[in-house]
């Protein structure tokens, strides 16, 4: 397997950085969109140029984002995630949405038919009015709210928290594909789930279960995973390690390469690309 270390969506001797003092939030890697905290809220659009300023203006910073067809959505919040606010963005500049009422929020879904999902420490909450009302949702005892990964394929929305649940219709109704407690992440595609080996077991997702693929050695703490249009990525640490690396399957969920990276987990984002921020806060990518 061969592994494309840019500079930052291009060639370049040293990678471009942000400043120091950014707390990064959020990474949406194919959007090459980082969001971050400066002491006010702060954001960069990456490309081949390097990074560009992209954020709304206000205080707190950035918690949640998700990309739609044709711009972005973000919640913004501030400190100890207190007074969450809706912010959009489609080209145009940004538009100031609903303060919401049920935060702190971690993590924000933009789901096919445009539904906007959150999970947080008050719950799983569905809003089908552009984040103008919110429902909160039933989602099965056996998930760990503040641990769920959210993910979507087509019409299918997928949770990982103790247990893989997904819904067809809006969280009408639930069915419990994997119920052992091992799984950690999904991306509604893919899921990675913990074994007693200890390995780290990697499957696709139907509507009748998981069909597994591969297992890598090692007691693994995954903290994404992420399907792109050549294999799967996952991105973790070994426990009682710090050390975070990405791992990459082929298009069939097997044969996976491990790279190590100079970062948090959270300083990672998977898509069609990887982009990830090292400690000096250089911008990273690989294709």
């Amino acid at each position: 397997m061969t592994w494309s270390l840019l500079g930052c969506f291009g060639l370049g001797d040293k990678p471009p950085s942000l400043p120091l003092s950014t707390e990064v939030r959020v990474v949406l890697a194919d959007a090459g969109i980082i969001f971050g905290e400066d002491s006010g809220m702060s954001g960069w659009r990456v490309s081949d140029k390097g990074p560009r300023r992209f954020a709304p203006e206000g205080a707190g910073s950035i918690v949640a984002a998700d990309t739609t067809t044709s711009g972005v959505v973000a919640i913004s919040a501030q400190t100890n995630g207190l007074n969450p606010q809706l912010w959009t963005n489609s080209g145009d500049g940004w538009t100031k949405g609903p303060a919401l009422s049920h935060g702190p929020i971690n993590q924000l879904l933009v789901a096919q038919d445009g539904g906007l999902w959150t999970e947080g420490d008050k719950g799983v909450y569905r809003s089908e009015d552009s984040g103008e009302t919110w429902t909160r949702m039933e989602v099965p005892a056996n998930l760990r709210l503040g641990a769920i990964k959210l993910g979507q394929s087509g019409g299918r929305i997928a949770f990982a928290g103790r247990s893989l649940v997904t819904t067809h219709d809006n969280g009408n109704t639930w069915q419990t594909l994997l119920a052992d407690g091992s799984v950690q992440v999904t991306d509604g595609t893919w899921v990675a789930a913990a074994t007693d080996k200890p390995s780290l077991r990697i499957g696709r997702i139907s509507d009748q279960g998981v069909e597994w693929t591969d297992e890598v050695d090692g007691d693994w703490n995954a903290a994404a995973i992420q399907g792109h249009s050549e294999g799967v990525r996952i991105v973790g640490t070994q426990k009682l390690s710090t050390q975070v690396e990405l791992l990459q399957g082929n298009q069939d969920g097997r044969e996976f390469s491990s790279k190590r990276l100079r970062t948090r987990p959270e300083w990672v984002g998977l898509g069609n690309g990887v982009v990830w921020l090292d400690e000096k806060r250089q911008i990273h990518s690989l294709r």
